[in-house]
């Protein structure tokens, strides 16, 4: 897969869990091309950008986008699959 846009907003949940964006990363590494893209929007972002600094190996933040969403802060993350 070449490009993915996700099309829902994770951590608008009162309890959203490391461990699901750990399983989320990694799927999305599984299944991306090199080079791919990938653009999500999370609310919960600090969260989110700890989990993503573990994948630095394989997944390259290139560019965050603050945003509101219903009243509720996100982020827009544009994320690339590093080739290898």
């Amino acid at each position: 897969m070449k490009t993915f846009y996700s099309t829902f907003i994770t951590g608008f949940q009162k309890v959203v869990k490391q461990s699901f964006y750990e399983k989320m990363l990694a799927e999305f590494r599984r299944l991306l091309m090199a080079n791919g893209l990938l653009v999500v929007l999370i609310a919960k972002k600090e969260l989110f950008e700890t989990v993503l600094k573990k994948f630095a190996d394989d997944l390259e933040l290139l560019a965050r986008y603050d945003t509101l969403v219903s009243g509720q802060k996100t982020g827009v993350y544009k994320i690339k699959k590093l080739a290898k």
